[in-house]
């Protein structure tokens, strides 16, 4: 029995065994199919990313040289800053010297505390040290500065706009260059420095709390003192929003955008000014708060356009004369205090996206598909953004970051390709985008971030340390950092944009490329910017199955590659055809009357070819420059079923002069054609011999001819027409004897 009892106590252990090791074996196939499947699964915006290990360059304790003002409670709002820092080579040395201004929050600061009041440091950019700093009770969180030369000494000057205060320092020493108080009215705006011809001037806004008709000043540069105020019909209050400026119709002259949170009857809006303060146009319906107009060429036709975000919306305004483009208030967009917004094609798909946050998820709004295209979540899990970002380059690959700043530290987003995701954040500083700045402060070629960040023991929204980090982040050569986001067109991006620069003597000028059909461009060397007399060479590569066609707009013809001569801004589109696609202008005819006439009474010009063409015309134009230099864009008719077109006139060659022509044909693939530009001459009736002018031949020649009669105007020598050849004609041309019409 025991030996029986023993057998099967031996049989169940090994059934046991079987069954434990069967086990061990299914639990390792089920993880052997999970790490084969794990890279197939999708990530979420739930990742955890990478750290950034940006390297800490210095970091600096204001609360060591001007108290920081704080509440009792750990709640308390304290001093602060809701603009970014601005950086300027001040003295020569390679090193950008750095100004900030921190203090209370105007809106919403401690109550205990019975004005406002805010500390302008200037920091040397080796150490973060302060080598002077100015405490004003009228500078606040709001406060914006700006560098440029004001006094016209050669030297930057840096103008401080506050709640109640503007003032102008001389930036190495800190010299108050002049002072101005308001304690009724609100100047913490973006303002602006023109230097025109030799007078520099300053553009300052303010909110008026008393009378609501003259918002914008024009100051002398040297002393502050108002040279011209705006006159408005109505009140104006452009809160935390300012003023933009560029070139922004192509006249060679400068205008001003003002913005203002009022719209409806009486209001601004959305305004356009010349320098002068004329207003230019308005768009009183347009309302915003907070936020700037930010100035981009929207559409790529090379004139810039006005995008400002109102509430929840966005808005693309024709800067040449204030038409809405398009626009709408309901599109989702952040709400509230929305501070300027970054603008810029983060994605790379030819589009200009908007990139917005007022705590909030941030919203990414493609201005090409005016859709949405990703909203944007903190990696720590919150929701919301408390500020747009800053665009630019930091993480070390060749595309720019979305650098956000939050209470859980900066936080970089890639947009390449329309993949939205975080790629890096830095959780050891906490601070808040429009306090930060991203600029080459050393001149190594690297991007250092400059930022406020929270400090041990201080209450809530208390910045009292000023930090800079270097990057990996490869710098935009030439990028200004000297005004509010960067330049006064107000883009919040960390490059090289063409811009205005009042200390600058140096014009800047873009090259935009646009392309008709399947086929890309290269440009060499390919700058965001270029200066007078830089010469580019452009490329053309076709896509399979097409073919270059031709060059347009700033460029004609069809040499490839090609050189273009920078003198302008400039815009040239590339056309590319289907092969097997054919669109040919030959025989080209110009017929007119015997003799030429410039009365179209008696005169007439007759302009004809032929179009050779496979898919369908669609429209063809004859372009004729007169002598004064318009230029006359009149239909071709079709004479008959075939592609003869032709073009008659009694009425465009009535000038004297010198006329050229040429013919434009598109057909139904949006191929275009032009001729090459011909002349002829359209010559005065008292020139008879058409010699260029008016001499005794000309008499000479009526007097073989005198007393003879025809049809009105049968010969030359019938100068005024009427079918007889006789005083009248001599007494005709000797009232023009000398005069020379032919250059």
């Amino acid at each position: 029995m025991k030996l029986l009892e023993m057998i099967k106590n031996q049989r169940w252990n090994a059934k046991k065994i079987i069954r434990k090791n069967s086990n061990i074996f299914y639990v390792f196939i089920v993880l052997l199919i999970l790490l084969l499947l794990l890279p197939m699964i999708p990530k979420t915006t739930a990742d955890i990313p990478s750290t950034c290990n940006f390297t800490s360059k210095w970091s600096t304790n204001l609360d060591d040289y001007y108290p920081i003002g704080w509440g009792p409670g750990a709640t308390d709002y304290c001093y602060s800053s809701n603009v970014p820092p601005v950086a300027a080579d001040i003295n020569d040395d390679g090193w950008k010297e750095i100004f900030i201004c921190i203090g209370y929050d105007h809106d919403i600061r401690n109550p205990l505390q019975l004005k406002d009041e805010g500390t302008l440091y200037a920091l040397d950019p080796q150490t973060g040290v302060p080598f002077w700093w100015y405490h004003c009770d009228d500078f606040g969180s709001h406060t914006v500065l700006s560098l440029h030369d004001l006094d016209g000494d050669g030297n930057l000057d840096v103008l401080a706009t506050g709640y109640h205060n503007i003032t102008a320092f001389h930036a190495e020493s800190g010299d108050i260059l002049w002072n101005k108080n308001y304690p009724d009215n609100r100047e913490d705006k973006p303002a602006l420095v023109i230097n025109e011809n030799g007078n520099i001037w300053v553009y300052t806004c303010q909110n008026r709390y008393d009378i609501y008709q003259k918002t914008i000043q024009k100051r002398w540069g040297i002393n502050g003192s108002i040279a011209k105020e705006a006159d408005f019909p109505g009140p104006i209050h452009p809160c935390h929003g300012g003023l933009s400026c560029a070139d922004i119709n192509n006249d060679g002259k400068l205008e001003i955008i003002s913005v203002d949170r009022n719209y409806g009857d009486n209001c601004q809006g959305l305004s356009c000014w010349t320098l002068d303060l004329t207003q230019l146009w308005s768009q009183s319906g347009i309302s915003c708060s907070t936020s700037c107009g930010v100035l981009v060429d929207e559409n790529g036709d090379g004139y810039l356009d006005v995008i400002v975000e109102p509430e929840g919306g966005v808005y693309v305004v024709d800067g040449r004369d204030g038409t809405i483009r398009k626009g709408s208030t309901s599109l989702g967009l952040p709400t509230g205090e929305v501070y300027t917004p970054a603008v810029y094609d983060i994605d790379g798909d030819g589009h200009l996206e908007i990139i917005a946050a007022a705590g909030s998820t941030a919203k990414v709004f493609d201005l090409g598909t005016w859709t949405i295209e990703a909203s944007l979540k903190r990696w720590d899990g919150y929701a919301y953004f408390s500020k747009s970002p800053i665009i630019a380059n930091v993480y070390g690959d060749s595309s720019m970051e979305m650098v956000f700043g939050t209470s859980a530290g900066f936080q970089l987003i890639d947009g390449t390709h329309g993949h939205y995701q975080t790629i890096a954040y830095q959780d050891d500083i906490h601070t808040c985008s429009d306090r930060m700045l991203i600029q080459d402060i050393d001149n190594d070629g690297k991007n250092e971030i400059v930022a406020l960040a929270h400090g041990t023991g201080y209450g809530y929204n208390s910045y009292n340390f000023v930090t800079c980090y270097d990057t990996e982040g490869d710098a935009s050569p030439g990028t200004s950092s000297k005004d509010f986001l960067y330049s006064y067109r107000r883009i919040a991006v960390s490059e090289n944009i063409p811009s205005y620069d009042p200390d600058s003597q140096i014009n800047y000028y873009t090259l935009t490329v646009n392309k008709i059909g399947k086929g890309s461009v290269t440009k060499n060397p390919n700058k965001s910017q270029y200066i007078y007399g830089d010469v580019v060479t452009l490329t053309a590569i076709t896509d399979t199955s097409w073919t270059f066609d031709n060059w347009g707009r700033s460029l004609s013809g069809n040499q490839n590659p090609v050189t273009v001569t920078i003198v302008n801004n400039m815009v040239v589109t590339a056309q590319f055809k289907e092969k097997g696609d054919v669109l040919e202008i030959s025989n080209m005819i110009l017929k007119h009357s015997n003799p030429l006439d410039t009365d179209p009474l008696f005169g007439w010009v007759n302009i004809s070819c032929s179009i050779a063409d496979t898919a369908g015309i669609r429209d063809v134009r004859l372009l004729i420059k007169n002598p004064r230099g318009l230029l006359n864009n009149v239909s071709m008719n079709k004479k008959g079923t075939n592609t003869y077109y032709y073009y008659y006139s009694n009425t465009a060659f009535s000038q004297v002069g010198d006329y050229t022509y040429k013919i434009w044909v598109k057909n139904i693939n949006n191929i275009i054609r032009s001729s090459n530009n011909f002349a002829f001459s359209m010559s005065p009736n008292w020139d008879i011999n058409n010699d260029g002018e008016c001499n005794v031949l000309d008499q000479v020649m009526i007097s073989l001819h005198y007393g003879q009669s025809g049809t009105p105007g049968w010969i030359r020598e019938d100068a005024d027409n009427n079918g007889r050849i006789q005083v009248l004609d001599l007494i005709l041309v000797s009232s023009h004897y000398s005069e020379i019409w032919l250059v």
